[in-house]
């Protein structure tokens, strides 16, 4: 088999396409948002607490499950969209299907959290302060960084969503 640029110019195509995708999930999603701000916050905290490298493996593998299905379940509502505008209950069912396994990976992510953070949580306001110098500056600066992350998540884009390529 030999060099075929074609093919190997649509490999890489593919990541563009991938990262227009992950681009736009995250402009338009409040939700995938959201996630990924509750996600960071547990793998700060598991930072901040020294938990084991499994323990970290498993928090980590748990958000990419959660922000995975929470952009499938926004395609399968674009593509329901684009194959039946008009309200029809199968169309309803396969949103809710959808949204559903978002939700049960989201308990699961949140389970494993509370296993994994649990008995380590209520020393986590003495770890952040010494974190940041317990200096007025510090506190300013962590307060700050939290309120920024939480308005991210929460905060939708002026612009409407531009229509996505039909190229691809």
């Amino acid at each position: 088999m030999g060099y075929d640029r074609h093919t190997v110019g649509s490999f890489w195509a593919s990541f563009g396409y991938a990262a227009h995708g992950l681009w736009w999930s995250y402009q338009n999603e409040r939700n995938l948002r959201v996630h990924t701000v509750v996600g960071a916050f547990a793998l700060a905290a598991g930072l901040l607490e020294h938990i084991s490298a499994d323990h970290f493996l498993l928090l980590i593998v748990m958000l990419v499950l959660v922000i995975s299905l929470e952009i499938v379940n926004t395609a399968v509502e674009a593509v329901t969209n684009l194959a039946h505008p008009d309200i029809h209950p199968l169309a309803g069912l396969a949103k809710d299907l959808a949204a559903a396994a978002v939700l049960w990976a989201a308990f699961g992510a949140a389970a494993v959290g509370v296993w994994v953070l649990a008995g380590r949580l209520p020393l986590l306001p003495a770890r952040i302060t010494a974190w940041a110098d317990v200096t007025p500056q510090g506190l300013a600066a962590l307060a700050a960084g939290l309120t920024l992350v939480t308005v991210a998540a929460f905060v939708r884009p002026r612009h409407p969503p531009e229509e996505a390529d039909g190229d691809h």
